[in-house]
């Protein structure tokens, strides 16, 4: 079985590192979380990275500033989801411009979310 790789996940407060943990099956993917936009650049330029998760509650401005870097500095292979509080809705169009593959709405299910990283970006063949 091949390294399923990394999840960078940048988030103001621990959150999604340790449901992320919990819910995915124990396959050798890592989960690392960051709070600082220079801090998840880095873990990206980690060729382990398969997925970035960005949460924008309580950290918007920093995580917009993190798609665009993701975008400028040529990681946008890297796929992307980005959670947002609901009032952030409006700014779905632009956060897909920014490359973002999947946006959701607060409240999101950290076993539903698990499952669908698990199944589209982990390359999990059963549920």
């Amino acid at each position: 079985m091949t390294n399923p790789g990394s999840i960078v996940v940048f988030e103001a407060a621990s959150r999604w590192v340790p449901e992320l943990q919990r819910q995915l099956p124990p396959r050798g993917v890592t989960v690392r979380g960051r709070s600082r936009v220079a801090e998840a650049i880095e873990l990206l330029r980690d060729r382990a990275a398969r997925l970035l998760l960005v949460d924008l509650t309580d950290h918007e401005a920093a995580g917009l500033e993190l798609l665009r870097r993701r975008w400028s500095d040529g990681f946008e292979a890297v796929a992307c989801l980005v959670v947002a509080p609901r009032r952030d809705g409006v700014l779905e169009w632009t956060i897909r411009e920014l490359g973002a593959n999947e946006f959701f709405e607060e409240p999101v299910r950290a076993d539903r979310l698990a499952r669908l990283i698990e199944t589209r970006y982990l390359g999990a063949t059963t549920v």
